[in-house]
């Protein structure tokens, strides 16, 4: 079953494991309908230009989950919440600049964008997919616990561990998806599961996020 949080909306961490060059896999972001992915898109290389792209998710997905397998975190999270991510995202993207726009390329909203400041170079073992998906939630979810079990992210506040303070960080996208699926219901935990889909099993959710969106904006009408 899709998970749609308790206020109509999405978010959801993406990880898959490498290929090739990218043998370590990537995180990403999607709120709602939209995902934010952040890597070195310019050289095949452990460390280049910082590129953030913008991309429809669903469409996205698909294309993805023809040729790979991925596994889909979502997330419980209040508006604010959501929007606060965004806003993480967006102000990075206002900061840059536009670097290709591969939309009429791909047949759907695609763009890729230079980063400045921090982000400007990424760098594979130390700011890369996974720490940029990290930094996008600690910058709105600080009051609620991530409760780590395995390895806990260095910049994310002793107080969303359960079990350790110890200053490692979430390097791999893989154990960033162990960090957060070992929290799966635990008290307050903002995930609630987690999904893998294999090749050619991921199908579009977005009817059914939007019938259910709709479904909730009636009864909060009705309650008021």
């Amino acid at each position: 079953m899709f998970f749609i949080d308790s206020y109509g909306l999405t978010a959801e961490v993406i990880i898959y494991s490498g290929e090739g060059n990218a043998w370590y896999g990537h995180a990403e972001i999607a709120i709602n309908d939209t995902i934010y992915s952040y890597g070195n898109y310019i050289e095949n290389d452990m460390r280049g230009p910082g590129i953030l792209v913008k991309t429809s998710k669903e469409d996205y997905l698909e294309e993805l989950n023809s040729t790979r397998q991925f596994t889909v975190i979502p997330l419980d999270l209040t508006e604010k919440e959501e929007d606060g991510i965004t806003n993480f995202y967006e102000s990075l993207i206002t900061d840059g600049k536009l670097y290709d726009n591969r939309s009429e390329e791909s047949g759907y909203m695609k763009e890729l964008y230079y980063l400045s400041g921090k982000y400007k170079t990424y760098n594979a073992v130390w700011r890369n997919c996974s720490t940029t998906v990290v930094d996008a939630l600690q910058s709105s979810v600080s009051h609620k616990k991530l409760s780590y079990t395995e390895k806990p992210v260095e910049s994310v506040p002793a107080t969303w561990y359960s079990q350790s303070i110890l200053p490692t960080i979430d390097i791999l996208p893989s154990n960033l998806k162990n960090s957060l699926s070992s929290s799966i219901n635990k008290s307050d935990s903002i995930v609630k599961e987690c999904k893998t889909y294999k090749v050619n099993t991921y199908q579009n959710t977005s009817v059914v996020s939007n019938i259910v969106k709709r479904v909730l904006n009636i009864i909060k009408g009705n309650e008021e």
